[in-house]
């Protein structure tokens, strides 16, 4: 299935390798384990989006992405993330970004003791405790 369709031939290729650079260097799309469809499977230059559609909820189509290791750390610090969605000059269509997933029963929460934390969790956590320990120090060498 073309994501674009109609569209593609409209998409300076300028755009499109702009698109391709820019998606060498950023957060990537999750094949989880619920998807059940992927998007642009192979058609250079989009990346394959794997995404779970719910026909029966109005045809809702969830995806997860992963930020990465610098990512995370930005967002921390900004608190902010950007949407970018092409929409052809068509009416926006709703959208929701979560930091859930919509699949887990479980509320959010903190990792509980004893579970396996990925690498990429533990440098985050890692640099969370020496810039807090930074901001700890540097304050009592103020007032020494």
């Amino acid at each position: 299935m073309d994501i674009l369709g109609d569209h593609a031939g409209s998409i300076p290729a300028r755009v499109l390798s702009q698109t391709t650079k820019e998606l060498e260097s950023t957060m990537k799309p999750v094949y989880f384990e619920k998807h059940n469809k992927v998007y642009a499977k192979n058609q250079l230059p989009y990346i394959p989006l794997p995404v779970y559609e719910d026909a029966e909820q109005g045809g809702r189509v969830f995806h997860c992405w992963s930020l990465s290791f610098f990512e995370k750390i930005h967002v921390l610090f900004t608190g902010k993330v950007w949407v970018n969605v092409c929409n052809f000059n068509q009416p926006l269509q709703p959208l929701k970004l979560m930091t859930s997933d919509p699949f887990d029963k479980e509320p959010l929460s903190l990792p509980v003791y004893g579970k396996k934390l990925s690498k990429d969790d533990r440098q985050f956590l890692i640099l969370i405790a020496i810039y807090f320990i930074g901001l700890f120090m540097g304050f009592m060498l103020q007032y020494t």
